[in-house]
């Protein structure tokens, strides 16, 4: 910009020096020729006067015509006007120079000269007009210096604006060195800063490569771990093997063996049964005959009662001894001769007998029917042969005695065989019982298999969070490698904007070098004017003569040079204005650049994010590997299980020996008790861990509402951004980025959170699994001691790896606790990041208001300013054409006493008072008198000439302050009340355009307008929507009626002054004239500390379709409008609580909440019963 303005100030100079040089030849050659005719004055005396006079008459009906310098341009007779009317002033016949109101001085006739052609008296005129020719010569070489003075004015002046424009350059290059410092002041502390991060960074490195280097030998720890672990249980599993088979060999001979036992004594128990049923069977049949012989031997003792013999013979019978049966047959015969009548006498009383045990005993019915009938048979039939049957009869008896005895026997044996059966059966028992110990051992060792998985897990679990942490160190080692590209771009960035300073310095050197030079330049031009001065004096000297005419032309030329100024001066500033322009579009383009490098980094971070993506899927595969790696480890561990059965049978081999330690029970017990004591201990441990657990997840609990009141203030931030202006969308999306990353963060801190309750819980599952084992060794130990030696080898291993895992654990909450260190630092950090990032955001939003106001400013003083030269160019088109007429040649008008040219301009003048504004075109005013003025019209006619001139002038301004201006004549033509000129000079208007027939149509933008009696429906419309939006219908007490009383329009103002904005959307081809879409009903309060006016919105409403396209924001515009207007203060509305989307519409536009005033109402009867106490 300045080379720019140097390189124009040099041709300026070049151009000013040409007229100078032109200028002073001019000078000389007047001066030469003055210094001639003063020579030719004096040879010829008084004698010539007359000829003189004579040829000044010619001279002045033809004069000379007046030549300008060949190196002036059409420009520079633009930049001096006053040659060009002077020459015109001049050259016109008729006018003299020294008195306007002289007549012209007239040849003498033709026949004069005829009659004394060779006289005196001829060439006395003659010399006269060669004389006047001369002088008239001279008065356009006067003119022509006076050009040449005005130029050097003019000269003068740019001299004085190069100056000046120099001192704003010099101004300039202050501010540039100042912003230069500023900048360096900048980039020094972003250095400082970016340093300080990059050694935070180196730090961060540090620490995590030290970690990486720790975790990497605790992998390679877990990892020697493992392979421990894996070796150990191939061993388990190789010794499960052999154990399982050896008992499985055992276990199959065993069982075959108790198989072959278990089938014979089913075999026995099968012959025994049918043995017992066979007996029973027999028994029976053994009872009924022992019942027959009983009662064939009870009928025989009761028959032989009264016999000696028989009585002595049974009773050696049934001691064992012998007997003869001689003996009772002899005693049988003797008793036969003695009594006679028992044959006869027996038969009725067994009958009876016989009778008597019918009636008692039903059941042996026919069991002793039979042996009576044989009985009788024997007394009837066999009496001869007794003896014989007798013997019979103890044969049987002897038979069934062996036989009983037999059976006995028998009993005996099958009472044995039972006896076996029973131990059998304790047998099954205990082999039962030997089972039942045998699944309790598998549980265990299923127990331990559970055990040594969940081991497994918990490495396995090890190892992912290992790799997770690697994950996040490589993580940060990118997020420190982008952090040092930023840093290197910076540096880049920080190394151009210094190159381009110090380019800058030079062009400053060099300007600043042009500039001596060019002010060396204007001091040689003020000495060669300074020179050339003493020569203008004596020049002015002589034309002394001249200050008649100079006097009546100094008022013309100096508004000319006013105009000039103000011309050059509306230049330089609308220079400045595009320099200043210039330098804001400079500004926007280092913004867009910065802008453009954000997103540049913004698309690296995407990069990174893809990678990282990619090495996400790349776990998931592992993960996957990992998952397939579990499933083969489940079979395995299947198999186990089927090795476990097998190492079973090995543990009953070891059972045998159970018996060699119960004299070590004792001292066990005593071993057990300390245990207790010590698992005691171990839980007061676990307790306290149990506190501290509770205590992290307090700690928790803050950090995650922590990073909630974060998320929260970043969606705040992101719901302001989303408002802003299309140019800080960047910004959002680096927000967003920032956002992301601190979910990352928050996710990975619940990630290690949930870790840390994992780890909890697998603490309390292994002291569970602790506490069960335990109490199972206990249990063992009280029932079985066997396994002692081994529990407490366990016990002790248990113990060893609870105290390892108690030690990673407080390892792991100490790095737990510095990650949280860590993380809130981090979180601090990023609380800082944001509010620079918020604090530049609003920087520079503000200064892209700023830059856009400044725009809008110079917008409109570039048009002020072009409106300003308009306005010039036609006054100096005006003036231009007036001096013309003025100066035309009418002698008629001259000879008749018209007006003279100086009556002319005053005329003008007061035309240019009182006759509306410039712009208006000439033809237009072609109708109107240059002298008839409207206040000569008189008070009751219209001119509608002159009002239709003052319309096209009202339509035709661009300028709306020009158009305020024309708006009290329209009232004084049109008698217009106040208000509604104040009403038309506050409405927005614009201009109408060719081929439209409203303002409406053309701007395409909604118009408001105060509403009449004939939009009283719509209002009562609008108050209904209203009162339904608001739910409250049912309060709704307003008519037409009412309303039509009440409100108050432009032409029919009421008391209370209450008015409507209605506001109509933008007219279309298809729809045609628009209809409101929505009002602001309000009315005029005052406030007494301001002593001001103001306005109160009663209500705003705005139909639901046009809601969200600037209607609302357009009524409060105008409202706004109108305080200013009437001179006030504050305009005030009132708004419920709950609409919160208009609580947030009325703060985005600078609304502020009264909190400490309390609305206050009286209505209905408190209001006339306060007006009845008022009374």
């Amino acid at each position: 910009m300045v080379v720019e303005e140097l390189k124009r100030v040099s041709s300026e100079r070049d151009d000013f020096k040409t007229k100078l040089e032109s200028a002073e030849k001019s000078a000389k050659e007047a001066w030469d020729e003055v210094s001639k005719l003063k020579d030719g004055k004096n040879a010829t005396g008084d004698s010539q006067t007359k000829d003189n006079e004579q040829r000044q008459g010619k001279a002045a009906l033809n004069p000379p015509p007046i030549t300008l310098p060949k190196d002036e341009t059409s420009e520079n007779t633009q930049k001096s006007p006053t040659p060009s009317m002077t020459s015109i002033a001049t050259s016109i016949p008729g006018l003299s120079i020294f008195s306007p109101k002289t007549k012209p001085i007239t040849s003498p006739p033709p026949a004069e000269e005829a009659e004394e052609f060779f006289s005196f008296d001829n060439e006395i005129p003659r010399l006269e007009s060669e004389l006047k020719a001369r002088d008239n010569e001279i008065t356009g070489l006067k003119s022509q210096i006076e050009t040449l003075m005005n130029d050097l004015a003019v000269a003068r002046e740019s001299t004085e604006g190069m100056v000046h424009s120099l001192e704003s350059a010099t101004r300039e290059l202050s501010g540039l060195r100042e912003n230069k410092e500023r900048q360096e002041a900048q980039f020094a502390s972003q250095e400082s800063s970016l340093k300080d991060q990059v050694k935070s960074l180196k730090s961060k490195l540090e620490t995590a490569s030290s970690e990486l280097d720790k975790s990497s030998a605790e992998m390679d720890g877990l990892r020697s771990q493992i392979k421990e672990k894996e070796g150990e249980i191939n061993q388990i599993k190789a010794d499960r093997r052999t154990q399982e088979q050896n008992k499985a060999d055992e276990n199959g001979k065993r069982l075959e063996i108790l198989q072959g036992v278990v089938t014979n004594l089913k075999m026995q128990l099968k012959d025994a049964e049918d043995t017992v049923s066979s007996l029973k069977a027999e028994l029976s049949a053994k009872e009924e005959e022992t019942r027959s012989l009983s009662a064939v031997v009870d009928f025989i003792d009761s028959g032989l009662e009264d016999n000696t013999t028989w009585k002595s013979v049974r009773c050696r019978i049934s001691q064992g001894e012998p007997a003869n049966f001689t003996e009772v047959k002899e005693s049988i015969v003797a008793m036969d001769s003695t009594k006679p009548t028992i044959d006869a006498s027996a038969p009725p009383a067994t009958t009876a007998t016989a009778g008597s045990k019918k009636k008692n005993k039903k059941k042996k019915k026919v069991t002793r029917q039979e042996p009576e009938e044989a009985a009788e048979a024997s007394n009837s039939n066999t009496l001869p042969p007794s003896s014989d049957v007798i013997g019979d009869l103890e044969l049987k008896v002897q038979k069934l005695e062996v036989d009983i005895a037999e059976k006995d026997a028998a009993i005996d044996r099958l009472y044995s065989k039972l006896r076996g059966e029973e131990n059998l059966r304790e047998e099954i028992e205990t082999l039962q019982d030997e089972v039942v110990s045998l699944g309790q051992d598998h549980v265990e060792a299923k127990d331990k298999v559970k055990e040594l998985l969940a081991d497994k897990s918990a490495l396995e679990q090890r190892v992912t969070d290992s790799e997770k942490e690697l994950t996040a160190l490589r993580l940060s080692s990118t997020q420190s490698s982008e952090a040092e590209k930023a840093h290197k771009d910076l540096s880049v960035e920080f190394e151009d904007l210094k190159s381009k300073a110090l380019t800058l310095e030079t062009d400053l050197n060099a300007a600043q070098q042009l500039a001596a030079t060019r002010f060396k330049d204007l001091t040689d031009l003020r000495e060669s004017l300074q020179k050339i001065q003493p020569e203008l004096r004596s020049l002015r000297a002589e034309s002394a003569e001249l200050k008649t005419v100079k006097e009546e032309l100094k008022v013309k030329t100096s508004q000319v040079s006013d105009l000039e100024q103000k011309h050059e001066d509306l230049r330089l500033e609308w220079k400045k204005l595009q320099s200043s322009i210039e330098e804001k579009d400079s500004e926007v383009k280092t913004l867009r650049q910065k802008i453009s490098q954000e997103t540049n980094g913004r698309l690296k971070a995407e990069q990174a994010l893809e990678v990282g993506q990619a090495d996400l899927r790349y776990s998931e595969g592992k993960k996957q590997e990992a998952i397939e790696a579990n499933e083969k480890t489940l079979r395995e561990l299947s198999k186990t299980e089927d090795e476990l059965q097998a190492s079973q049978s090995k543990l009953r081999e070891v059972e045998g020996q159970v018996s060699q330690l119960t004299r070590d029970i004792e001292r066990l017990r005593d071993d057990i008790k300390l245990k207790t004591a010590q698992y005691s201990s171990a839980q007061s441990l676990m307790s306290s861990m149990r506190d501290q657990a509770s205590e992290m997840a307090m700690q928790v609990k803050e950090t995650t509402e922590r990073c909630e009141s974060l998320e929260e203030e970043v969606a705040d931030a992101h719901r302001l951004l989303s408002e802003r202006s299309r140019e800080g969308e960047t910004m959002r999306r680096l927000l967003s980025d920032i956002e992301i990353k601190a979910d990352i963060k928050v996710r990975e801190y619940k990630e290690r959170l949930e870790g840390v309750i994992e780890e909890r819980d697998r603490a309390e599952d292994e002291a569970n699994s602790a506490n069960r084992r335990r109490a199972r060794e206990i249990e063992e130990l009280k029932t079985k001691a066997r396994d002692a030696e081994k529990a407490l080898r366990r016990v002790e291993e248990d113990k060893d790896e609870v105290e390892h895992a108690q030690r990673e654990w407080k390892r792991r909450r100490g790095e737990l606790e510095s990650q949280l260190e860590r993380s809130s630092q981090e979180l601090v950090e990023v609380k800082e990041a944001m509010s620079h990032l918020r604090d530049a955001l609003d920087e520079s939003e503000r200064q892209v208001k700023d830059l856009e106001k400044e725009k809008t400013a110079l917008r409109r003083s570039i048009e002020e300013t072009n409106q300003r030269l308009e306005k010039l160019k036609r006054t100096n088109k005006s003036l231009a054409s007036d001096l013309k007429a003025s100066q035309l040649p009418n002698k008629r008008g001259l000879d008749s006493g018209n007006r003279s040219p100086r009556s002319s301009l005053e005329s003008a003048r007061q035309r240019g008072v009182t006759s509306p504004p410039p712009g208006t075109n000439s033809s237009r005013n072609g109708s109107i008198s240059r002298n008839q003025t409207p206040s000569l019209i008189g008070a009751n006619s219209i001119d509608y000439v002159y009002l239709k001139n003052v319309l096209l002038q009202f339509l035709e301004q661009k300028d709306r302050n020009h158009q305020k201006q024309l708006i009290p004549v329209l009232g004084m033509l049109l008698h217009f009340d106040p208000y509604t000129v104040n009403t038309i000079s506050t409405e927005p208007r614009v201009r109408p355009s060719k081929g439209v027939n409203t303002a409406t149509t053309m701007s395409g933008q909604p118009t408001t307008r105060l509403a009449t009696e004939d939009d009283v429906p719509m209002i009562l419309q609008f108050i209904n929507e209203l009162a339904e939006y608001e739910k409250a219908q049912h309060e709704v007490q307003a008519t037409l009626s009412s309303l039509k009383e009440t409100l108050s329009f432009a032409d029919s103002p009421k008391r209370g002054s209450v008015y409507t904005f209605l506001i109509t959307p933008p007219a279309t081809a298809a729809g045609g004239s628009p209809k409101p879409v929505g009002m602001a009903l309000f009315f005029y309060n005052y406030s007494t500390w301001r002593s001001a006016p103001g306005v109160y919105l009663e209500d705003l409403y705005v139909q639901p379709a046009y809601r969200g396209k600037g209607y609302g924001f357009k009524l409060l515009r105008t409202l706004a409008e109108e305080v200013i207007r009437i001179g006030g203060k504050r305009l005030e509305w009132s708004v419920l609580k709950w609409n919160e989307p208009s609580i947030k519409f009325y703060k985005s536009i600078g609304a502020a909440p009264k909190e400490e005033w309390l609305g206050m109402c009286v209505s209905g009867d408190a209001l006339s019963k306060l007006a009845g106490q008022g009374q």
